[in-house]
């Protein structure tokens, strides 16, 4: 009798914790009827679905992209007499929902009220190396697809199909991000950077509109913690950005104070001492907040500067197009000194490289580095030649899938900074980093790596910020405060040129800009003849040069001077492209787990406080 009464009461404790547990994430799939709660770990996820139904419901979880060899991992429960039981299962590419081989969660706790709000816990790994029934979760976002069903599955191996749940739907959720920092309730400033209504309309379908603003007057010192967006235009509006200008004189004419700017298209139609990003917003991000303890200094007696430019991205169905607006950020001040002055650093590719994407193509992965010698040139009066990674908001447009930052410590690779399986350009949320990643100048690389599917595609892709070009850029919110602004790496375009042939269109034009600037190769360049024979070898050159021989590094400061230029060896990407760790579906950060096919919780509480009463009755008759 000892035994049991130990049981009961090891199982009332551990129902308790679980149930009065504190989840740190919380996303509502539908008002009143079905909600998400977890809470990330190490190696496992902690999950619980609240649901309201008398039947059963089901969860899964795929691919943002919807990649036909992505199978949706699947997650369904429902209670049978007195108990809850949970189905492991898989939505396979008909659509048909079938019971997993192995089941891969631990049922921690279930529960019912007499609401029929059905609550179940579980736990499951990260990822569980089952490469084809298992959706990894923690490789960044990934599609939960839900359905609420009436009654009970009364078939165990075939279930129905999500879209003949009673109530379904889908929406992105990213598992493994720590929450974003909470707005202050009270004691904030608000200073509004928002454009004067311009008209926005362009010879093109992208547009880029800069306006100058003046920091405002203020008794005390100043920084800025945060922003909320006012977008006008939601879907034209593609990105917002507020540079710090450097500069102790105001430019006259359209770029000065008060006036309603310009258009700046070009990189160079922006001042030059406009480098260094203040705040940075794209779609996806409802506010922007900084740590509690992070603040970026606002006007020269705050360390920061006096003026700053808004540059405001816009996409446009087509060049006739006309859209009035006046969207902008309103930017959050506080007079409180946070303990760490920050600054943003833009990484990847430089966006004004030649970028070279063949069509039709699953995978093509580009890097863009980060070098130590870049990073050591600004960092050697800081403390220890170190400096701390806070977030990081990802960079790219359509045909972008993956994208990994990584962290190079002299030869050994560390855990990635970041990994984003289903990136997505319409919703690029920024991404907090919890413990904050400590970079050495005297020691570390950053390398971002992004992976681009152009199988949509019927002709060459380039680099750059429009619409219909891509990127592989980073903005990294970091501290203590430097003069770097930029670390890109750029591919060498007369190597580029070599491999596609086209080195007789330059005219013995040797630098780049100059050959970036040549209508007649960027044309050659677009309409290149992919489908000629025996072009999979040029592809394969082509990919490893932008993977690994991107032999060119740009270090950019506040003022816009670049600083040195420091290039590698052939032989030392090829030494790093081996030791770079593949990163699968799998992922380097987990093992393989073990389960049964299905799990039942044991009793259903009806209400926790008379489970409880029965747990002390069955102590109270075994003692007498």
């Amino acid at each position: 009798m000892s035994k049991i009464l130990l049981c009961l009461t090891s199982l009332l404790l551990f129902d308790d914790a679980v149930a009065d547990m504190v989840f740190a994430r919380r996303v509502t799939l539908s008002p009143g009827l079905l909600h998400l709660l977890w809470t990330p770990g190490q190696e496992y996820l902690m999950l619980r679905v609240e649901v309201k139904t008398q039947g059963y419901f089901a969860i899964s979880f795929g691919s943002v992209h919807g990649d036909a060899k992505d199978t949706q991992d699947a997650l369904l429960g429902w209670t049978d007499d007195a108990e809850v039981l949970l189905q492991d299962a898989v939505v396979r590419r008909d659509g048909i929902v079938i019971s997993d081989k192995t089941n891969d969660y631990e049922l921690l706790e279930g529960a019912r009220n007499e609401s029929d709000f059905l609550s179940v816990t579980v736990q499951r790994k990260w990822s569980t190396c089952d490469q084809l029934e298992d959706m990894p979760l923690g490789a960044g976002s990934v599609l939960v697809s839900w359905a609420v069903y009436s009654s009970t599955p009364d078939n165990l191996e075939e279930f129905a199909r999500l879209e003949e749940g009673e109530r379904h739907g889908s929406q992105v959720v990213i598992f493994n991000a720590p929450p974003p920092p909470l707005p202050p309730t009270s004691g904030l400033r608000v200073w509004p950077v928002m454009l004067p209504k311009i008209r926005v309309s362009s010879n093109s379908s992208f547009l880029r509109w800069c306006t100058m603003f003046q920091a405002p007057e203020t008794k005390n010192k100043h920084w800025i913690v945060g922003a909320k967006p006012e977008i006008n235009h939601p879907g034209k509006v593609k990105k917002i950005i507020i540079y710090e200008c450097r500069t102790e004189t105001v430019e006259s004419g359209p770029l000065a104070p008060g006036q309603a700017g310009r258009a700046c298209n070009t990189p160079d139609s922006v001042p030059n001492v406009c480098n260094t990003i203040a705040l940075v917003w794209t779609p996806g991000n409802i506010v922007i907040m900084f740590p509690k303890d992070v603040g970026i200094p606002v006007s020269l007696n705050s360390g920061g500067t006096d003026y700053y430019l808004l540059r405001v991205f816009y996409s446009l169905s087509d060049s006739s197009e006309v859209v009035i607006d006046s969207s902008g950020l309103n930017v959050l001040l506080t007079s409180k000194k946070p303990k760490h002055q920050a600054s943003f650093l833009q990484i990847g590719l430089d966006p004004d490289a030649l970028l070279v994407l063949p069509p039709r193509q699953p995978a093509v992965i580009v890097r863009g580095w980060c070098f130590q010698q870049c990073l050591s040139n600004f960092l050697q009066a800081v403390q220890n030649q170190e400096i701390n990674l806070v977030s990081v908001l990802l960079m790219g447009q359509s045909a972008l899938r993956k994208v990994v930052l990584r962290h190079l410590h002299e030869s050994e690779e560390l855990a990635p900074i970041v990994i984003e399986f289903g990136f997505q350009s319409e919703s690029q949320e920024v991404r907090f980093l919890d413990p904050k990643r400590r970079i050495n100048a005297a020691f570390d690389n950053l390398i971002l790596e992004c992976e681009f599917n152009t199988q949509d595609r019927d002709r060459t892709t380039l680099g750059g910020e429009n619409s219909d070009d891509e990127t592989c850029m980073g903005y990294v919110l970091y501290y203590p405060r430097t003069a770097l602004s930029s670390c890109f790496s750029q591919t060498v375009s007369t190597r580029i040129l070599d491999l596609l042939e086209l080195k007789n269109k330059t005219n013995d034009i040797s630098q780049d800009f100059q050959i970036l600037s040549e209508p007649k190769i960027l044309d050659a360049i677009l309409n290149f003849d992919w489908g000629a024979k025996n072009i999979s070898s040029k592809i394969e050159a082509l990919q490893r040069e932008l993977m690994v021989r991107s032999t060119k590094g740009k270090c950019v400061n506040t003022f816009g001077d670049q600083i040195g230029s420091p290039s590698r060896s052939l032989s030392f990407y090829q030494e790093q492209l081996v030791a770079l760790s593949k990163i699968t579906r799998c992922g380097i950060w987990t093992n393989k787990a073990q389960g049964h096919e299905r799990q039942r919780s044991g009793t259903v509480k009806k209400f926790l406080p008379i489970f409880a009463i029965f747990v002390f009755t069955v102590i109270l008759v075994s003692i007498s």
